[in-house]
């Protein structure tokens, strides 16, 4: 199979705003009900190796946008040695996680 290197993408408007959104609710948890539900896995105190983020203002943004999003926010709020064991990082709107069984 062909190897090639994708173009490289601009970044989708208020992809920064979400990201700084984000890290803050990922260092200090809130109770806002417009934040984003951040719903990791294994349960447990284990190290997380997916975390999915449940967020209807991702509505606009591509799953490829969103992943992006949720590890640079990561990355700034846990550090690169967690941001590295995550495999799966995946924002959902609540219809899509719905759709998808993961559980709020």
């Amino acid at each position: 199979m062909p190897f090639r290197r994708a173009t490289a993408r601009a970044r989708p408007a208020g992809a920064e705003d979400l990201e700084d959104r984000l890290a803050r609710e990922i260092e200090a948890p809130t109770e806002d009900p417009n934040a984003p539900l951040i719903v990791a896995e294994p349960p447990g105190n284990g190290p997380i190796t997916r975390l999915f983020v449940i967020w209807d203002e991702w509505d606009s943004i591509s799953q490829q946008d969103r992943s992006e999003i949720i590890m640079n926010a990561y990355v700034r709020a846990k550090g690169q040695a967690d941001a590295l064991r995550i495999s799966v990082a995946m924002g959902l709107t609540r219809a899509e996680a719905a759709r998808m069984g993961v559980k709020e």
